[in-house]
């Protein structure tokens, strides 16, 4: 039948429709990625844990470190590594920010997700920085009962080897810098040593 065909390609059309607002308004995530945050950041290790509104929810050995550490998704990476914690909160405010290292993972039941979780990072698009301040106010996510600021702390577990390697390479590169100086290359002397 002629009109049967057409049903149902209005109804394919209205329905994929749908599902492409949806994923619109879950910052780029389709609903089977809503937990996960996408496989490309676990297939690289990093695993999504939750976003929270209150800093009180992160763990109690957080470390604080803020400026661009908060905004830029390797270099909160990166601070994890230089403090030996295993997971990392970031509230971005643009190119600026809040990032806590921890190792106590927070418990899912004090997480929240709204708009200012969805806030990338200014390094990386693809990833979730959350939100701090006006970036918050921006995303519509007031502070959480009980908190003086607007935060939404985005927390990612970061892999035990991922941390080993960078400061495999901090040390490397420590040493490396140790060495420089009175040589050029090859062991001949500068020219203004002559």
């Amino acid at each position: 039948d002629f009109n049967a065909k057409k049903d149902e390609e209005s109804r394919k059309y209205v329905e994929d429709y749908h599902k492409g607002m949806d994923k619109n308004a879950r910052g780029g995530r389709s609903a089977e990625d809503e937990d996960g945050r996408g496989a490309e950041l676990e297939s690289m290790g990093f695993k999504y844990v939750g976003c929270y509104g209150a800093e009180s929810a992160l763990g109690k050995d957080k470390v604080y470190g803020g400026g661009t550490k908060g905004a830029q998704f390797g270099l909160a990476i990166q601070f994890a590594a230089d403090k030996n914690k295993k997971y990392i909160a970031i509230a971005s405010r643009g190119v600026d920010g809040h990032v806590f290292a921890f190792n106590e993972k927070p418990r899912r039941s004090k997480s929240t997700e709204d708009e200012g979780c969805d806030v990338p990072c200014s390094d990386m698009e693809d990833y979730r920085c959350g939100c701090a301040d006006e970036m918050c106010a921006e995303a519509g996510a007031p502070a959480v009962a009980g908190e003086d600021n607007q935060r939404r702390w985005v927390v990612y577990e970061v892999p035990l080897e991922t941390i080993a390697q960078m400061q495999a390479q901090q040390q490397k590169k420590a040493r490396g810098a140790g060495r420089k100086g009175g040589k050029r290359s090859g062991g001949r002397k500068a020219k203004s040593e002559l």
